[in-house]
């Protein structure tokens, strides 16, 4: 169920170049009909377990053949983040890696990446920030979405 969306941006500095690939999707959780309390649910216990930090948990990777993602697969996850939404039944995604296909041996959380003082490749090169500005971007966009959807009382 849900609806995959999914984009993909190359990035180049004068030292590094990265890749990352942001997907949301819609997900009804368990238990519930994915109303506003069962979003709450999902979300404190994502928070309180610290669920979108666990590797196990990491999102896999969109990679369709023929496309410049094809490369990118579960190696090359280097940092993560996940935000299950209140509002709406939407768990929004986001997994950046190195544009190189660098295979990656200990990936990163976000919030790890960009933790103050963390000096990983991962969080030197910014890829904890790339995910998480990526997928607030797609949640502030979805959000956007739904209130223009929304009937307003009038």
């Amino acid at each position: 169920r849900g609806c995959w969306h999914v984009v993909s941006r190359r990035f180049f500095c004068r030292y590094r170049h990265f890749r990352f690939f942001p997907a949301e999707r819609g997900l009804q959780p368990e238990g519930t009909e994915a109303d506003a309390s069962g979003m709450q649910a999902l979300r404190t216990r994502f928070t309180e377990q610290r669920l979108g930090a666990r590797k196990d948990l990491m999102p896999r990777t969109y990679a369709p053949e023929g496309t410049s993602a094809a490369s990118f697969g579960d190696k090359q996850r280097a940092s993560w983040t996940v935000n299950p939404l209140t509002e709406i039944p939407v768990v929004v995604l986001a997994v950046s890696g190195f544009a190189d296909g660098r295979a990656v041996a200990e990936p990163q959380p976000a919030s790890d990446a960009m933790a103050s003082g963390a000096e990983t490749d991962i969080a030197q090169a910014g890829l904890g920030h790339e995910a998480k500005g990526v997928a607030d971007r797609v949640e502030r966009g979805l959000r956007t979405a739904v209130a223009d959807l929304t009937e307003q009382p009038g």
